[in-house]
């Protein structure tokens, strides 16, 4: 959510004057083969709203003119080389925000709960499981800035709340998805694996001296 935010500040793409107009939105990554469901820096070269996997390669960095920008660089959360790439199509992305007691409150690395581990609320947004908010456009236990209700169908992205059976969350949809994938798409899902699921490891600094 925080990055979606940036992208969409004066310093991520929408303040990047190589791009006008709709081009301002992150571009989709639709790159996939027989064994590989995404490659960093692959774009479609516009902000995709269709299914036709043609793809822009990364090494494309020059102006396309037309206010389209560069081609790879333009799936980036800056527009440009050195932005964060693949928060938009792809592959579905799980975040470290959950429903408290859903029905698949595990790591997966242990088949201990989740709430077991100390200092829990520094790693997870850990969501209310009030029994009245359990619906997919029950946005009543969210968090401000966590980048759902206030953005929900920004683009026409995709927005789905979690809830008691897929009480995981999931951002920036997947390759053969059209105008629903995006950078403020989320959904939900059971915490399961597949081909089309996936993560990314964040470091953050530490808080001691």
């Amino acid at each position: 959510g925080a990055v979606a935010y940036l992208s969409h500040s004066k310093y991520g793409k929408i303040g990047n004057g190589l791009y006008i107009g709709s081009n301002k939105e992150i571009y989709q990554n639709k790159y996939r083969d027989s064994s590989k469901y995404s490659y960093t820096g692959y774009s479609n070269g516009t902000p995709s709203k269709d299914s036709i996997l043609t793809q822009c390669l990364w090494s494309d960095t020059k102006d396309r003119g037309s206010g389209q920008g560069a081609c790879g660089a333009g799936a980036s959360t800056t527009g440009n080389i050195t932005g964060i790439y693949d928060m938009s199509g792809g592959s579905y992305e799980y975040v470290a925000g959950y429903r408290k007691n859903g029905s698949r409150q595990y790591s997966g690395f242990t088949s201990d709960p989740i709430e077991q581990y100390p200092n829990l609320a520094k790693y997870f947004d850990v969501y209310d499981d009030d029994s009245l908010a359990n619906s997919d456009t029950n946005y009543s236990t969210r968090k401000l800035g966590d980048a759902t209700a206030e953005t929900r169908n920004w683009y026409t992205d995709d927005a789905f709340f979690i809830y008691s059976s897929n009480s995981w969350f999931i951002r920036g949809c997947y390759y053969a998805a059209n105008t629903y994938a995006g950078i403020f798409q989320f959904s939900n899902l059971d915490g399961n694996s597949n081909s089309i699921y996936s993560t990314r490891l964040v470091l953050s600094p530490s808080t001691t001296s």
